[in-house]
This record gives structure tokens, C-alpha cells and sequence, in this order.
């Protein structure tokens, strides 16, 4: 993973006092899942192919985009 990314992300992350999470889209996974709280969501959604959506909506955007998911959070996804 890109250092500056993870380095970003830490100041983001502390900074805002949020948690911040890297989506590997050819993956089609997270880099740190403990971090991911959709793992815990009682709605039980694809969350996968949701947070899919909103990488390629964002490009769509350029390269920026706000969503929610279906528990109700709002996600803000950058693309780099």
C-alpha cells in the first residue's frame, strides 16, 4: 500500500477523530477489515458492492462523492 496514503489516512483519522479505511477496488476489499464497521451492521447489506458503488461514483464525480449507506451513515469516498 502507498505510504502516503496510510499516512494521510492516520492524520485524517486523528484529526477528525473518524475512522478512515483504504478500498481496493481491484481487490474488492479493505485493507484493515478489524477497522470496518460494517462487519457489525444489523442490516446485513452487501456492503461490499456498496462501498464498489460509491469508488465508481466518485470517479464518475471527479473523484469525489458523499453517500449513504443503508444503516445510514454518511461516507465520504476519495479516489487516489
Amino acid at each position: 500500500m502507498n505510504e502516503h496514503i496510510e499516512k494521510y489516512i492516520s492524520h485524517f483519522s486523528k484529526l477528525f477523530e473518524v475512522d478512515c479505511n483504504i478500498f481496493d477496488i481491484r481487490l474488492k476489499s479493505f485493507s484493515d477489515s478489524e477497522k470496518l464497521f460494517c462487519v457489525s451492521c444489523p442490516n446485513k447489506c452487501d456492503f461490499i458492492n456498496t462501498h464498489l458503488y460509491g469508488c465508481y461514483e466518485s470517479v464518475r464525480w471527479d473523484n469525489k462523492y458523499i453517500y449513504y449507506c443503508p444503516m445510514g451513515f454518511i461516507l465520504l469516498r476519495f479516489l487516489y
